[in-house]
């Protein structure tokens, strides 16, 4: 069951790359199994300008028992 989601984006990829750390490794300390949808999408194909997307799950494991 998704318990958590977060949306990661930025034009710059070491902010991307930060702040989707910063997601997982938050979901993560909350004892979360994540997973992470990423798609890069050009913004600007005349200047090779990229937006950097993720969208984050932390899901808890169900007992079925």
């Amino acid at each position: 069951m998704i318990i958590k989601t977060a949306h990661v984006s930025s034009t710059d990829s070491d902010t991307f790359l930060v702040r989707m750390s910063e997601a997982i490794h938050s979901f993560q300390e909350e004892g979360l199994t994540v997973e992470v949808q990423y798609q890069p999408l050009a913004i600007n194909k005349s200047h090779a300008s990229v937006l950097y997307s993720a969208l984050i799950h932390g899901r808890k494991e169900e007992n079925n028992g």
